[in-house]
């Protein structure tokens, strides 16, 4: 086969998966969404000083270490 035909095709099989890809992706986050919504809408006191500390958080300045004591610190805080 001609090398122009291969290579082709392998743009469209890696668009393809991608789309696959995306789209799984998709549907885990319409599937679990509410559920991670939902956790926060209560009226528990506890669950409301969590909700407040996360919504606090700028994840955006946090490195992967500092996400991962501060996820720590909010899971030992709710025993």
């Amino acid at each position: 086969m001609a090398t122009e035909i291969v290579n082709r095709a392998n743009e469209i099989l890696k668009q393809l998966e991608q789309k696959h890809i995306d789209t799984d992706i998709a549907e885990k986050i319409k599937t679990y969404l509410p559920i991670c919504n939902s956790v926060f809408d209560t009226t528990d006191e506890e669950a409301q000083k969590l909700k407040k500390q996360v919504q606090e958080l700028d994840i955006n300045t946090l490195t992967p270490v500092e996400a991962l004591m501060k996820l720590n610190e909010l899971k030992n805080g709710l025993k």
